[in-house]
């Protein structure tokens, strides 16, 4: 657990936790009875861990999270220039921070967006600027983490869930049904040895690039809108292999 936590800290380097991470660890260490010989050298050559450090640039993204932690502890309201990166488009918002969450190697805000009048999320790396208000707020009383997440296929949060339904064949099959994917996860099982898995998600994107990982092997049935999106990103992938 030590060792995990050790490669785990890699994570938090760009965070004000950085010090209190390692103080900690090493207090850890300290803790262990003379009985107990731990050569991290050694071991480290027996265990490893991917852990992969937070998406962007260093010096920056830890500017804006210890930033995003102040407003936060205080509740107040700060202005950021963010960088959508799907419409390519720059634009200036005034955010309530409510969370910050780490996740697949990156750190992401949770908050109140006045211009879109939602909560959103936002990837910190993507946060050119971020100024505080000085305005405070209140973190409404029915704001759940979970709740808000409990939809998402990882972190991307879209309107009201749908059912999502994923046909593997029998060789995909074999690795699925040791996986869950999601809380609201039921698998069929199919006469072929291939299984279909169920799931109520609320935002696509995430789900249509897991999808797409799959080949051949993974086949959406529903919803008919996300069927027809991967079929034409398919037929996009056919053409370019066309011209070799």
């Amino acid at each position: 657990a030590l060792i995990f936590s050790q490669h785990l800290f890699s994570q938090y380097k760009v965070t004000s936790f950085d010090s209190q991470l390692k103080t900690a660890i090493d207090k850890l260490y300290g803790m262990l009875p003379d009985t107990i010989s731990l050569d991290l050298n050694s071991v480290s050559e027996l265990i490893s861990f991917d852990v992969k450090r937070p998406r962007g640039e260093e010096d920056r993204l830890s500017n804006t999270y210890e930033k995003l932690l102040q407003v936060i502890s205080k509740r107040t309201t700060v202005t950021i220039e963010y960088y959508t990166a799907y419409r390519d488009e720059t634009t200036v918002r005034n955010v309530d921070p409510y969370h910050l969450r780490y996740h697949h190697g990156a750190w992401y805000l949770i908050g109140y967006c006045h211009n879109r009048d939602c909560v959103r999320v936002f990837a910190i790396d993507r946060i050119i600027s971020c100024n505080d208000t000085g305005y405070t707020f209140d973190l409404p009383k029915d704001f759940s983490l979970e709740a808000f997440l409990q939809h998402s296929f990882g972190i991307e949060i879209g309107s009201e869930p749908v059912e999502v339904k994923v046909r593997f064949d029998s060789y995909q099959a074999r690795f699925m049904r040791e996986m869950l994917l999601h809380p609201s996860q039921e698998i069929e099982e199919l006469d072929d040895e291939g299984i279909i898995i169920k799931m109520k998600i609320g935002g696509l994107g995430e789900v249509k690039r897991w999808v797409l990982s799959f080949g051949r092997h993974a086949e959406v049935l529903e919803p008919q809108s996300l069927r027809k999106e991967i079929r034409e990103e398919l037929e996009a992938c056919q053409k370019q292999y066309e011209k070799l």
